[in-house]
């Protein structure tokens, strides 16, 4: 969609959705894009993706959102996914910007009797800020709400083993 004002100020905003199915009833794949460029600004990105994908041996959920905005410093990417399999639940939330990181991650191992084999998981506070910041600067569209902390983290784990 292509827009002029009454000042002949040029607006355009481009939006694309895409959906597959993956085979059975809750299983599909969809993509979304938009784009909005507005008078004296760069354009505005986000691309969108999320999987959905069960079967009786494995279970599948992934998520990621890309976003480049005049707000933000450098592009920036959320991903998130989970992955069930017998004896397995896995699950990791990657942030890229300025350098990636891994904001939380978990990984379950169970015995086929159902006991604990052994549990990981491990969460960067910084990295849960940066998230934080990323979305409020594109909420608010002000730049100097966003910024990030650089190669630093804060990071807190938990392993368990038998």
């Amino acid at each position: 969609v292509e827009y002029k004002n009454v000042r002949d100020r040029k607006y355009k905003y481009t939006s694309v959705i895409a959906l597959e199915r993956l085979g059975g009833p809750l299983n599909y794949a969809v993509e979304a894009k938009v784009t909005y460029k507005q008078p004296g600004t760069a354009e505005i990105k986000v691309e969108t993706t999320a999987k959905h994908h069960w079967t009786p041996e494995e279970h599948v959920v992934a998520f990621k959102v890309a976003a480049e905005a005049p707000v933000l410093k450098t592009p920036a990417m959320i991903a998130f996914s989970i992955h069930n399999a017998p004896n397995a639940f896995v699950g990791v939330c990657k942030i890229e910007g300025t350098a990636p990181f891994t904001a939380f991650e978990w990984n379950v191992q169970v015995t086929p009797e159902g006991g604990i084999e052994a549990v990981e998981a491990g969460v960067d506070m910084k990295a849960i800020i940066e998230v934080l910041k990323i979305v409020r600067a594109i909420a608010t569209l002000e730049e100097e709400s966003y910024e990030t902390y650089g190669p630093h983290t804060a990071q807190y784990q938990y392993r368990f083993t038998r």
